[in-house]
């Protein structure tokens, strides 16, 4: 650790119930659910979720995958959407109980 120059200036603020502020669910603008059109590299997507989603199933699936998740309308729907294709991707890839 680095010691704090003793003739900067500093102020100690506490937290407490009272003085902090969350921001989630798709109502709050700073959420990733929060429905807000976005463009990435040409790509259209509906919120900053549907943005995340479609990185996850385009690493760990494929291009494909990410493409479908344009269909999910709502943030809440490309997250189950997500999660159905990884179950099922991962349900593809166990090993069978014999071994082969």
């Amino acid at each position: 650790m680095v010691a704090i120059p003793s003739d900067l200036k500093t102020r100690e603020l506490s937290i407490s119930p009272e003085n902090v502020l969350f921001f989630s669910g798709p109502g709050n603008y700073l959420s990733a659910l929060y429905p807000s059109k976005l463009v990435v590299d040409g790509n259209e997507y509906n919120s900053v979720e549907h943005y995340y989603q479609a990185c996850k199933l385009y690493t760990l699936i494929n291009k494909e995958a990410a493409a479908e998740l344009k269909a999910a309308a709502t943030p809440i729907e490309v997250k189950k959407a997500t999660k159905g294709y990884l179950l099922k991707e991962r349900s593809l890839r166990k090993p069978s109980p014999s071994g082969r």
